[in-house]
């Protein structure tokens, strides 16, 4: 198995990272001006990424943690898996390299990078245009380094660069995730900069969707949730 893992999937995830870092460079290179010329759009957008990353992250933790099972065809093993170990080993996080982490954020990140980018010209000039590329640039960053994010919201003694970044607020700090594995894993699940979990907490966003998606069945299309 771990040879299997070594000559496929570790490729295609060191594939994907290098994809997301490439078109990453890219867009933001072509659009290093952009902050000299209208910060005050680049920084609004920046800050509408990596809230758009932190809704995108509670999501898909939401529906791996709540809908299916590790033997759900596709992404039971390579994707809930990975949360219902956390569950039960939240240390376990810590266990997996980079690549493992990293891989699958980083080609979604690299997958959106690819549709997006060619369509910001189409934006225009000025501050719409500067806010687009921001936002592209941080919801693409925050999504590829989402689970680096996590992994640093368990250690005792985050990285320095970490701990900074957490007392800012800019990603996820140790206490808000706290909340998550506190009780039924219920709650809290954006795991990005933790932004939005208060407002979609206090709406019960993720337990009314629950509720309307199992009465139309797709618990039982995905095998029951463990």
């Amino acid at each position: 198995m771990a040879s299997a893992r070594s000559s496929g999937i570790a490729f295609g995830e060191a594939a994907a990272v290098a994809a997301f870092g490439a078109l990453f460079v890219r867009l933001a290179t072509s659009a290093s001006g952009a902050v000299l010329e209208d910060p005050l759009a680049f920084a609004l957008g920046a800050a509408a990424g990596a809230l758009v990353a932190d809704v995108a992250s509670g999501t898909v933790h939401w529906l791996c943690d709540r809908f299916g099972s590790e033997s759900t065809p596709w992404v039971g093993r390579y994707l809930i898996a990975s949360f219902r170990e956390h569950h039960r080993d939240p240390g376990s996080i810590a266990r997996h390299g980079f690549l493992e982490r990293t891989g699958s954020n980083a080609f979604l990140a690299a997958a959106f990078l690819a549709v997006v980018s060619p369509a910001l010209p189409a934006l225009g000039t000025g501050a719409l245009e500067t806010f687009g590329v921001a936002l592209a640039l941080a919801a693409s960053l925050w999504t590829a380094f989402t689970n680096e994010i996590h992994l640093q919201a368990h250690r005792r003694e985050p990285a320095r660069l970490a701990r900074v970044l957490q007392r800012l607020h800019l990603v996820l700090p140790p206490e808000a995730h706290a909340r998550h594995h506190a009780g039924p894993h219920d709650r809290a699940y954006c795991i990005a900069t933790g932004w939005a979990n208060a407002v979609l907490d206090e709406l019960r966003v993720f337990a009314r969707l629950e509720r309307r998606l199992k009465r139309d069945g797709l618990d039982d299309q995905l095998g029951r949730s463990a």
